[in-house]
């Protein structure tokens, strides 16, 4: 690629050995002219970049260089990982990010014995966040529902413990949280958490006749447990939402 280098160029425009355009002044200077080397070399480099994703020219599309830069950035992001310094020696199980922070949930353990919530505005920086209630339970994932909520659920407690069924937190900032029991104490882990139609869904271990199932539609209050249409035994370890209607 080069500057504009024809005859009336505005020499220096942009500093030393940086010439560029001038309109010029009828009667006293004429305008630069455009050569076509010089429309040729940014054709070719715009061209480049989006060709380089491997995307194909399209006439009508004004958009493509601003998206091949787009995907060349999150490719960057994607490939080159660094580790980050993890508050305390514990297992992450799930993270996610709203509101403009990353939440991540994991293992109980260290200081205090509790289930792990970190959370991080950059991802480089993380602060531990303490449950509402001590527990020595897990979190096992945490989801959030695109606006104002984040939901986090885990495993059970023993019997005539604090609690004695699947662990479920919820916060409006992803800092300060406040436990919520489902609607039928069942000594049962949730092991996934998703939200998706104005519904939360949260899936997790067999409750001996068929995969634990509980969803809420106002806001992580009520939780309501769910069967699957035919009674099958199995623990499910995952949930998602198809962006339209259906969840699986």
């Amino acid at each position: 690629m080069h500057r504009i280098d024809s005859a009336h160029r505005s020499v220096d425009l942009f500093g030393t050995g940086k010439d560029g355009y001038t309109e010029g002044s009828p009667g006293v200077t004429a305008p630069t002219e455009t050569t076509d080397d010089h429309l040729n070399a940014f054709q070719e480099e715009l061209a480049k970049v989006v060709e380089g994703t491997g995307t194909a020219l399209v006439k009508a599309d004004n958009t493509q260089v601003f998206d091949a830069i787009q995907t060349m950035i999150n490719k960057l992001a994607v490939v080159n990982w660094t580790e980050q310094t993890n508050p305390e020696n514990i297992n992450l199980q799930s993270i996610c990010y709203g509101l403009g922070l990353f939440v991540a949930v994991g293992s109980h353990g260290g200081a205090p014995n509790d289930a792990y919530i970190i959370t991080s505005q950059d991802g480089f920086t993380w602060t531990q966040r303490v449950p509402p209630v001590a527990a020595a339970l897990n979190l096992y994932s945490v989801a959030f529902n695109g606006t104002d909520l984040f939901v986090a659920v885990g495993e059970h407690g023993n019997a005539g413990d604090a609690l004695d069924d699947a662990y479920i937190l919820k916060s409006s900032d992803g800092i300060n949280w406040t436990h919520v029991a489902p609607t039928a104490a069942l000594a049962f882990d949730l092991r996934s958490i998703c939200y998706g139609g104005g519904v939360w869904v949260a899936v997790g271990n067999d409750d001996g006749a068929h995969p634990y199932i509980i969803s809420s539609s106002d806001a992580g209050v009520t939780w309501t447990q769910r069967h699957p249409t035919v009674a099958t035994r199995g623990t499910l370890y995952s949930v998602a939402y198809d962006g339209t209607s259906r969840f699986i």
